[in-house]
C-alpha cells in the first residue's frame, strides 16, 4: 500500500494511486547536518582581516546557530505531532469501525493532519478538531493553558476541589454527567442567593472508565479563589446528591501554580497500564460528554486574545516553522507504517520520528 494511503485501508477503499512513491530515506538530524556545514565552511573561511571581518565573522556564525536552534525546535515540534500522529489514526480506525453515532467524526479523525502543505519555510495542516484526537488535544491544551493560566496564577488564595458521584454504568452515563452539570448550577446559585457568596473557579470534567467493575467514573476537578468558597461548593455538592455522594470521595486542598498546570493535561484517559482502553469503552465516554464544555469559567470572562479551546475549528496559534527545505513548496503525506510525513517525490521523511519499542507494541498491540 502507498505512502498515500496512509495505511488506511480498513476506511478507505478506493484505489491506490498509480504513482509509486520514492524509496523512504530518513534524513540527517539539523543538528549532524548544521554541524558538517559549520565545519566545511571553517575549512574555507578566510584569513582574519581586522576588527571588522571578525565581527562579521561573528555575526554569521550568531546566525549559522541561531538557525540550527530554530531547526531543531521545528523538528521537536513536528516530532512530538508525529507521536500524536501514530497514536490517533490506529485509535480512529478502531472507533469508526463500531459504527456508532459518531463514526462520521472518528473517520475525520483518520485523515487529521494526512497532509502538511510546506511553503514559504512555513508547514501548515488541517484538523479534526475531535476531543480524542491527540494531534487536536496539543493544540486544545495549548489555547487552554495561554487562556486560563494568568488569570489562575494571579490568584493567591486558590482551592482545588474533586467532585464525584460514584461509578455508572454506560448506558447511564449521560444522564449522570447532564445531571451532574445542572447540580454544579445549583450548587452556584445556592452559594449566591442563600450564603452570598459568589463562586468564582475553572470547572473541568473528567470521566475514567474502570475495566475491573466496568463502570465510569464522571467527576469535577475545580480550581476555586478562596479557600472559603472552596469548602462551600463542596457542602452545596454534598447537599444535592444525598446517597449518591460520599464525602470520602470528595477532597478540597491548596491548589498551587504546578498542580493548575496539571489539570489541563486530559479528560479521559486513552491508556490504562500498558494497553489503550477498549474502544467500546471509548465511545461510551466521547458520546456521553458531546455537547459538553471541558473546562467551564465560573464567575469570570476572559478576553477573547486567545482563541477559545472548545472551539471545534482548531488551527495552531502559529505556524509551525519547516525545518529542512526552507524555500521549497512540499506537500507531505503522513504514512503510518513509516510513522512520518513522506514527501513522495523525492521519498524524504520529514521529522526522522521513530517510536520506541514499548510504545510501538501500545499503539500496534490495540
Amino acid at each position: 500500500m502507498s505512502a498515500q494511503t496512509r495505511d488506511r485501508g480498513a476506511l478507505d477503499p478506493s484505489p491506490e494511486s498509480d504513482r509509486e512513491p520514492a524509496p523512504a530515506r530518513r534524513r540527517e538530524r539539523p543538528s549532524e547536518r548544521d554541524a558538517d556545514r559549520s565545519t566545511r565552511s571553517d575549512e574555507f573561511a578566510t584569513p582574519k582581516g581586522g576588527a571588522l571581518d571578525t565581527l562579521a565573522q561573528l555575526g554569521q556564525r550568531q546566525s549559522s546557530i541561531s538557525r540550527a536552534t530554530d531547526s531543531q525546535q521545528a523538528t521537536e515540534t513536528l516530532r512530538k505531532r508525529a507521536r500524536a500522529e501514530f497514536f490517533s489514526t490506529p485509535l480512529a480506525i478502531n472507533l469508526a469501525k463500531l459504527r456508532s453515532s459518531l463514526e462520521a467524526s472518528y473517520r475525520n479523525t483518520v485523515y487529521c493532519s494526512a497532509v502538511l502543505t510546506q511553503e514559504h519555510g512555513k508547514i501548515i495542516g488541517s484538523y479534526c478538531g475531535n476531543r480524542w484526537c491527540s494531534v487536536c488535544n496539543r493544540i486544545r491544551t495549548a489555547r487552554a493553558m495561554q487562556r486560563y493560566i494568568p488569570m489562575l496564577v494571579s490568584w493567591s488564595d486558590k482551592y482545588f476541589v474533586t467532585l464525584t458521584l460514584a461509578n455508572v454504568q454506560g448506558f447511564e452515563l449521560s444522564d449522570t454527567i447532564a445531571g451532574m452539570v445542572r447540580a454544579f448550577q445549583a450548587a452556584k446559585l445556592a452559594m449566591r442567593r442563600t450564603d452570598r457568596h459568589k463562586l468564582v473557579a475553572l470547572r473541568k470534567l473528567e470521566c475514567t472508565y474502570n475495566e475491573r467493575t466496568q463502570s465510569f467514573h464522571p467527576h469535577f476537578l475545580v480550581i476555586v479563589k478562596g479557600e472559603s468558597a472552596a469548602r462551600l461548593l463542596l457542602l452545596r455538592w454534598l447537599e444535592s446528591h444525598p446517597g449518591d455522594a460520599e464525602l470520602k470521595g470528595q477532597d478540597v486542598r491548596p491548589c498551587d501554580n504546578q498542580s493548575a498546570r496539571e489539570m489541563f493535561k486530559y479528560f479521559t484517559k486513552l491508556v490504562a497500564a500498558t494497553r489503550i482502553v477498549a474502544t467500546p469503552a471509548l465511545d461510551t465516554i466521547f458520546r456521553s460528554m458531546k455537547g459538553h464544555r471541558v473546562c467551564q469559567p465560573v464567575g469570570f470572562i476572559l478576553p477573547r486574545t486567545v482563541p477559545d479551546e472548545a472551539e471545534e475549528s482548531l488551527e495552531p496559534l502559529d505556524a509551525t516553522e519547516a525545518p529542512i527545505r526552507h524555500e521549497e513548496r512540499i506537500v507531505w503525506d503522513w504514512c503510518q507504517s513509516l510513522t512520518d510525513w513522506i514527501d513522495l517525490e523525492t521519498g524524504l521523511c520529514l521529522t526522522g520520528y521513530e517510536p520506541d519499542d514499548t510504545f510501538r507494541r501500545l499503539v500496534e498491540g490495540h
